[in-house]
């Protein structure tokens, strides 16, 4: 679900206590908080076309990173790229590098966690840098 997607970012499968976040979200910055909803909502229904699991929809499994990546890209890192698209941008690629992660590290055990969050955020910061001392 939406909210459980939210209450994930702090290890925590709730509906309530996503709510709650959202809430804190929503007080600290609308924008954020819109971000993070549409780039969520926008996760669900790409993993769910990918053939994602449906279980770990569910859980909210798949919204943390992207909720993270959204506040991060959209609202608290400026870079030369419009927030708007650097989110939905940082949605598709988050997509790949999540179901890649954990495509990768099952076998071993070992889970995703926030991975995609943080190699999509770094790829999608460098990007929008402004490269001044870069010869053409």
């Amino acid at each position: 679900s939406l909210f459980e997607g939210f209450s994930q970012v702090f290890i925590e499968a709730s509906v309530i206590g996503g709510v709650c976040i959202l809430i804190g979200i929503l007080i600290a910055s609308r924008k954020a908080a819109l971000l993070a909803v549409i780039a969520s909502l926008l996760s669900f229904i790409i993993v769910a076309l990918l053939g994602g699991n449906y279980d770990d929809i569910n859980q909210g499994l798949f919204g943390y990173n992207f909720v993270l990546m959204a506040i991060a890209l959209g609202y608290t890192f400026k870079t030369a790229i419009n927030p708007y698209i650097s989110t939905f941008l940082g949605v598709l690629l988050t997509v790949v590098v999540q179901l890649g992660t954990t495509t990768l590290l099952e076998p071993f055990g070992l889970p995703a966690l926030t991975l995609p969050f943080i190699i999509v955020t770094w790829i999608l910061l460098f990007a929008g840098i402004k490269h001044d001392k870069v010869d053409a």
